[in-house]
């Protein structure tokens, strides 16, 4: 229900190792969409270990349960969009300094200090 709304609902917290476990573990993890994404479009995805708690602690400032994590990679993909499209690298690499700048751009606060 949560994602078909259109504003930020606050419901009751996932903590962040919970995130980073459905991020890791779950059939329907948005960092696996991400990857099959990049896949389909001829590249490969390189994802360092950390990235995974970069995304998690992002989503758990959010406030919208397991939704955020979807939230975090829709914008994401959106920096990566032209790279994995038109872009001559195939390798894409996603960090998790990457992940908390994108972050820090697009929701308009600091994760982290």
């Amino acid at each position: 229900l949560i994602g078909r709304f259109n504003v930020y609902l606050h419901t009751d917290d996932y903590d962040v190792v919970a995130l980073e476990k459905i991020l890791r573990e779950s059939a329907i993890s948005p960092v696996l969409g991400f990857k099959m994404f990049v896949e389909g479009n001829g590249k490969h995805l390189e994802i360092t270990d950390d990235t995974y708690l970069a995304i998690a602690e992002c989503a758990h400032k959010l406030n919208t349960g397991a939704r955020s994590l979807q939230t975090i990679m829709n914008n994401v993909r959106s920096r990566y969009l032209k790279e994995i499209m038109r872009g001559n690298s195939k390798t894409i690499q996603l960090d998790s300094e990457t992940v908390y700048n994108v972050f820090d751009q697009t929701m308009n606060r600091k994760v982290r200090g």
